[in-house]
């Protein structure tokens, strides 16, 4: 009797034991398929389309404002950030606004060139907190160059985009999607290796012009004999010198005007030159630019056509 009230006792913990090790064990692959299925959600995230469009701020809605847009300048070999001030007329939030004048506006200033090619255009785009979703079309991937130049691109949007409005991450998606091809071109081509899911924020390494003009833009009509000058710089020195010319290519007038700071700091400069006007209307070509003060090569220059005379 005592034998036969022993092994049931034993019977019941080995039965207990099994259905122990069999709840653990389920607890284990519970555990495991929520792990996955996060890691399944968070991917859906990232390859949802950014869906929809912003609406604009009632009190700017319909109204055009100066807004930052940067473009891509490559000058002496090498490629610059160059922000043009646009007066943008508002159908969106500012920072969508400014993301669909950066696709399809055009630069101001020559030697300026859209990020993008032709085409190019937003699928999508909204704000979530301070993160913009951005989605791009297919075309956004046919950028010339390899993955430096697409990172640049792209970069040209994320500064654009942040610099608009109180936004301090892109995520960039091309069709909906941020990994993967398009096209036959990696989109990882697009953000780089350093890219979060988070997004994109402003890579300050990237170059960024060292002089920037407000004032004059191109065609400007030039009253009187004097030509004002207006713009934002980081140059050597915080010298910004300044040359007119005529039809003829012959120097007009020239000179030079500070920022109060040198490079890599940036601040406001204004200047001016004077110079005796033809009695005819005639096209002339500003320069600004920044010299070498060793042997007075050009740095870097912007060159425009002005009006003057008449």
């Amino acid at each position: 009797m005592h034998a036969d009230l022993t092994r049931h006792r034993l019977a019941v913990l080995a039965r207990t034991a099994l259905v122990v090790a069999l709840v653990g064990g389920c607890t284990t692959e519970i555990s495991s398929a929520a792990s996955r299925s996060q890691a399944e959600r968070a991917a859906e995230a990232m390859s949802a389309p950014a869906r929809g469009f912003t609406t604009p701020p009632a009190a700017l809605a319909g109204k055009a404002v100066p807004l930052p847009i940067y473009y891509l300048r490559t000058t002496g070999g090498a490629r610059y950030l160059v922000p043009e001030r646009h007066r943008v007329q508002v159908t969106a939030s500012l920072a969508e606004s400014a993301a669909r004048e950066l696709l399809a506006g055009t630069p101001v200033y020559p030697g300026s060139t859209r990020p993008f090619p032709s085409g190019s255009h937003l699928l999508g785009f909204r704000l979530d907190g301070a993160t913009a979703v951005v989605d791009l079309s297919g075309e956004v991937v046919r950028v010339p160059g390899g993955p430096e130049a697409a990172r640049q691109a792209v970069q040209a949007l994320v500064w654009t985009v942040t610099k608009a409005a109180d936004v301090r991450r892109v995520l960039v998606k091309v069709e909906g999607r941020t990994s993967g091809t398009v096209g036959g071109r990696p989109l990882g081509d697009l953000w780089g290796p350093h890219a979060s899911r988070e997004g994109l924020t402003r890579d300050e390494r990237l170059r960024l012009a060292p002089i920037v003009l407000l004032e004059p833009v191109p065609g400007t009509r030039v009253a009187g004999g004097r030509l004002v000058v207006r713009g934002e710089a980081g140059v050597a020195h915080g010298v910004v010198s300044l040359r007119l010319r005529d039809r003829e290519g012959t120097v007009a007038a020239q000179g030079f005007t500070s920022s109060d700071v040198e490079a890599p700091a940036r601040a406001p400069f204004s200047g001016s030159l004077a110079f005796d006007p033809p009695a005819r209307q005639e096209d002339w070509t500003l320069e600004v630019f920044e010299a070498n003060r060793a042997d007075g090569s050009v740095r870097y220059s912007v060159e425009l056509p002005v009006k003057v005379g008449g």
